[in-house]
């Protein structure tokens, strides 16, 4: 839906009437010829018109196949895109909508994309300047890496790729530096990161400046943590000889379900490897980011309490999707005497009603981790009820229309216990403890230490 909440515009040029100039068939072939010879920047144009004249781009509404290579398929798709644009007069939004699939699932996610707000305006020196600077180094550091991490996201569809020779006629087109953090990191997958708050001058305006966190929704996730542990200590009340099983499921490409509105993809492009990229999904760098993705951990975690009710469907709907649970051997006698007690108060009654039923869980989402605990008798429950929500906001698995399955089984591979690293870190619900990953602790020490040596600080 096209809105002036949401739009971005960039100081239109003479370029930009070119390519309604080659396709009004106003000029001959003798007009052709001069013109071509005095601007070959039109020239170019009208190669590219010709060479994609006749390329079907008809497969870009679908998936791509699973069977092609990477080089194949991303020299396939941009060529199909470029052509999709070439065909669309160059118009960004026009075109995302025709590929439409993923791209453009608005309804599933919102009804008319994010961010909440924009209405921006860029010049045509800005963004000059940006195609001036490029990228950051760090992209070059480890090429495998960064091509690896590129290639992922547009064969997962989060991510549609042209001939970047066709920027100087786009109209309204913003680019922006990446960078590749975590490369060498002791525990963490290298990550790309599009930074939008990067200002290449003193005067370069970035897609940061565009958006603003104040108009989006509160962000929520900072509270869950805490209140995760309040739940594990009203299930230690209740259940005071009983394991509590600790458990967190993460949803893959989790920003990149919240799709941007079409009339602002061109605010979010970058060139690499010889490809000008489209992210028709968030990205990691957007500042409306956090906040876009709440929506969904939010209306997730009140589906979720609903779907808990109705375990008696939900668990036969989302049955055939997960994988074998299990459970670490349950404590014996004399680990159960060792528990850590934990005493009701006012504020922390225990996870039971007045007429002794079960309170539903809380399904706290940090950011894209769901992290949720219970006892082994409703543990089945409370992991089919989190799933099966994720899975009716973004979509369950079918590899036929492109919607790869939106949950990491990573976090499944273990036995569940009443150990476990959550969101960074780690718990144990019979001692009721939350500590460092000795990883992190020794860097904190390390750097706490390397600090106080030095004789000087600098910020």
């Amino acid at each position: 839906m096209d809105s002036v909440d949401r739009w971005f515009s960039t100081e239109h040029k003479f370029e930009h009437t070119w390519m309604f100039l080659l396709k009004s068939c106003y000029l001959n072939q003798t007009d052709l010829a001069t013109l071509f010879h005095v601007c070959p920047s039109i020239h170019l144009l009208s190669l590219l018109i010709n060479k994609h004249r006749f390329v079907d781009f008809r497969p870009l509404q679908q998936p791509i196949p699973p069977h092609l290579t990477p080089e194949v398929a991303m020299h396939r798709w941009s060529r199909m895109f470029t052509a999709c644009l070439l065909h669309y007069d160059l118009s960004i939004p026009t075109a995302v909508r025709f590929v439409g699939n993923i791209h453009t699932p608005l309804k599933r996610i919102f009804l008319n994309g994010a961010p909440n707000y924009v209405n921006a305006e860029s010049t045509d020196e800005n963004l000059r300047t940006f195609i001036a600077y490029g990228n950051h180094k760090t992209v070059y550091d480890d090429v495998s890496k960064t091509q690896s991490a590129v290639v992922k996201d547009v064969l997962r569809n989060y991510l549609l790729a042209a001939n970047p020779a066709l920027l100087p006629y786009i109209q309204d087109a913003h680019t922006t530096p990446l960078g590749l953090v975590d490369a060498c990191h002791e525990y963490r997958k290298p990550r790309i990161i599009f930074d939008a708050t990067h200002h290449p001058s003193l005067t370069a305006i970035a897609a940061n400046d565009f958006t603003s966190k104040a108009t989006g929704p509160e962000t929520c996730f900072p509270r869950s943590f805490p209140n995760f542990l309040i739940w594990i200590y009203n299930l230690c009340i209740t259940y005071p000889k009983e394991e509590i099983y600790i458990c967190d499921n993460d949803v893959s490409g989790a920003f990149r379900h919240v799709k941007w509105n079409p009339n602002v993809v061109d605010m979010h492009m970058f060139m690499l490897f010889g490809f000008r990229f489209f992210c028709t999904g968030l990205s990691f760098g957007d500042n409306t980011r956090p906040a876009q993705w709440e929506v969904v951990a939010m209306v997730g975690q009140q589906l979720a309490h609903s779907l808990w009710y109705a375990a008696v469907t939900t668990i036969p709907r989302v049955a055939k999707y997960l994988p074998k649970l299990s459970l670490a051997p349950r404590p014996t006698p004399s680990n159960i005497a060792a528990f850590t007690p934990a005493k009701s108060d006012s504020k922390n009654p225990g996870v039971l009603n007045a007429d002794r039923s079960r309170k539903s869980p809380t399904f706290y989402h940090h950011v894209d981790d769901c992290v949720y605990a219970d006892v082994a008798l409703f543990l089945h429950q409370k992991i089919s009820a989190s799933i099966l929500a994720l899975y009716i906001l973004l979509g369950f698995p079918n590899p036929s229309n492109g919607i790869r399955n939106c949950i990491s089984w990573e976090k499944f591979a273990n036995p569940f216990s009443h150990k476990r690293k959550t969101v960074g870190w780690l718990l144990n619900s019979r001692q009721m403890t939350v500590r460092l990953p000795s990883i992190k602790r020794d860097r904190l020490l390390k750097l706490i230490s390397e600090t106080l040596a030095n004789p000087s600080l600098s910020l």
